[in-house]
């Protein structure tokens, strides 16, 4: 098992997290777009709650499909937007951009369906979860929001649109501010 992140942190955390749970590991840092592997060197690639910030979700999908073995599978996860809704989509691009700088895009759907099916892998279950933003003062010190940023994100979330508000179920919730927002897991193989 080989995991990689850009962020030297991320990789000693998971070779943390799993030397704990006895496994062995290895750790490169890597771009995902630019992955370091011969062709064909795995028969499972998986991500979870990263895509949002690489710089090329294309690319990244096509580097998958390289080092992915025929008969391999993708598994990914990470939230993402609904479709044909450009209002809640912007909306909650510019919360995440403001909560957290490094954020970069997320895909809808039907997007990554299609950047799965052009790298010629087949897409075999593509489901939607919504999944609860409990706090949003928890999500500002997971991040270590800047107080301007706070400041902006928080503006946005009182001027929010009925419709944003709808689709996302976004309230106040026993004092504090939550949401719900579109969580995707693809499962993709190549044949």
């Amino acid at each position: 098992m080989t995991a990689g992140d850009i962020a030297p942190r991320m990789l000693e955390n998971a070779r943390k997290l799993c030397v704990e749970a006895g496994f062995v590991i290895e750790t490169r840092l890597f771009p995902a777009e630019g992955m370091p592997f011969t062709d064909a060197s795995f028969d499972l690639v998986t991500v979870r709650v990263a895509p949002h910030h690489f710089s090329s979700p294309a690319k990244f999908v096509q580097e998958t499909a390289r080092v992915l073995q025929l008969g391999g599978h993708f598994l990914l996860i990470d939230g993402s937007v609904p479709d044909d809704d450009p209002e809640t989509e912007e909306w909650l691009h510019e919360v995440e951009k403001g909560r957290d700088p490094s954020h970069g895009w997320f895909l809808s759907r039907k997007a990554w369906e299609d950047l799965v099916r052009g790298a010629r892998l087949n897409v075999l279950r593509s489901e939607l979860h919504p999944r609860k933003q409990p706090n949003l003062d928890w999500y500002f010190e997971t991040a270590a929001t800047p107080p301007d940023n706070r400041k902006r994100v928080l503006g946005l979330v009182h001027e929010a649109s009925d419709h944003v508000k709808q689709a996302l179920r976004l309230r106040i919730e026993k004092g504090k501010i939550v949401w719900w927002w579109p969580m995707l897991t693809l499962l993709a193989s190549k044949s």
